[in-house]
């Protein structure tokens, strides 16, 4: 519990850009995600810090943790497939926040890196994209990211 909330200020700190009630719902939402999937997926405070540092996970339960946030905001489906409306639906309310970046979001995540995602692993997979979101966001992106 205490490495998701460390998790989630991150998240939080990071979304400085957004407003008050934005980061109060990606807050609530992740914090109840987190400890859904850290139990699920027995994820260590390795896992978890990694993550936070953006480092690509060092093990499967780090790999197999991104992967359960995604299934549970409709990004990846458990055959490890991802999804393009899944995108589009999660990242809904960036939309009403700032639709520019909203666009941004939806562009890097299912025409740069969706088409990247080789293995049918649910949490390579999952890693995969991860790794490509990381490595292709702008700084805009970098400010507002809490999901991915």
């Amino acid at each position: 519990m205490k490495f998701i909330v460390a998790f989630v200020l991150c998240v939080v700190v990071v979304n400085a850009e957004l407003s008050k009630e934005f980061q109060e719902a990606v807050l609530k939402k992740v914090m109840e995600v987190g400890e859904k999937c850290a139990k699920q997926e027995n994820a260590s405070q390795q896992d978890i810090d990694e993550l936070m540092t953006r480092k690509n996970p060092s093990r499967k339960e780090g790999k197999c943790l991104i992967a359960c946030f995604n299934e549970e905001f409709g990004v990846q489906g458990k055959d490890g497939k991802m999804s393009k409306d899944g995108v589009m639906a999660a990242l809904a309310p960036y939309k009403a926040e700032d639709e520019g970046l909203y666009n941004k979001l939806v562009k890097l995540l299912t025409e740069d890196c969706m088409p990247q995602v080789k293995s049918s692993d649910r949490c390579e997979a999952a890693a995969e994209l991860d790794a490509c979101y990381h490595q292709n966001a702008d700084d805009e992106i970098k400010k507002a990211d809490a999901i991915f």
